[in-house]
């Protein structure tokens, strides 16, 4: 666990998978679960960008949707009329 936050300082970015790996490549026999694990219990986690996939462009205009735009009177009925 030591070996884990000094790591992580020094490498914040690096999730399981890679701490694991460098683990390993020190001669410690871990594996990425349980590197996962001991980095839930001591709170840590990688610091990485998100992707923003949800925020529109500046030129992106909202358009209306064909039911929006449609002047039905009443609700969209489907099947035979009653």
């Amino acid at each position: 666990m030591r070996r884990i936050d000094e790591l992580h300082l020094t490498h914040p970015f690096l999730g399981a998978r890679r701490l694991a790996r460098m683990l390993q490549r020190e001669g410690v026999a871990v594996g990425r679960r349980h590197v996962g694990t001991l980095m839930l219990l001591m709170g840590i986690e990688a610091s990485y960008r998100t992707k923003r996939t949800s925020l529109p462009d500046k030129g992106h205009r909202i358009t209306r949707t064909c039911f929006a735009m449609s002047s039905s009177s009443g609700p969209i009925r489907s099947g035979p009329p009653t």
